[in-house]
């Protein structure tokens, strides 16, 4: 009777600055969630207190390890014109990055490696992947239209074996 949701990172803030409130963001995932006809699945957010200007991206992916997905994340919070997860250091060899933004200004595209999936209108925000074949060092990041207050998050899932 529907799927189990489980915070992956987060939640990460950058307080407010003049002239406006805070940016909040985290990440949730649901591991083999239950099968259903094409368009048919739903996701219901809830939150907790009022959230003023929220901002949801629902992707869904396939070929994910069933009972152990979640590799490694990062977070972090900035004002710069480039939103920037920081370094993680995966652990499996085949790994899917999902990378996520929340921006004061506009997402201009996806980081280098990285495809856009979606950046949001009209608040700018990006969600973008990667798909990768080896262990090593990586972060998500993503171009903003100009300089401004950012949080990006980066989340790894390991492949399914074979």
């Amino acid at each position: 009777m529907g799927n189990a949701y489980t915070l992956a990172v987060g939640p990460t803030v950058q307080p407010g600055a003049a002239g406006g409130g805070g940016l909040t963001q985290a990440i949730y995932y649901a591991k083999n969630i239950l099968g259903a006809a094409a368009n048919a699945n739903t996701v219901t957010v809830r939150f907790s207190v009022a959230a003023t200007y929220p901002d949801v991206r629902i992707l869904e992916y396939s070929g994910l390890d069933r009972t152990n997905p979640l590799d490694v994340t990062a977070a972090a919070a900035g004002n710069s014109s480039t939103s920037d997860s920081g370094a993680v250091t995966t652990t499996n060899g085949n790994d899917l990055l999902v990378g996520g933004n929340m921006v004061w200004t506009i997402t201009a595209g996806p980081g280098v490696g990285f495809t856009s999936r979606m950046i949001t209108s009209p608040d700018g925000d990006i969600a973008e992947d990667q798909v990768v074949t080896s262990t090593g060092s990586y972060r998500a990041t993503a171009p903003l239209s100009g300089a401004g207050p950012w949080v990006m998050q980066l989340v790894t899932f390991r492949a399914a074996g074979p």
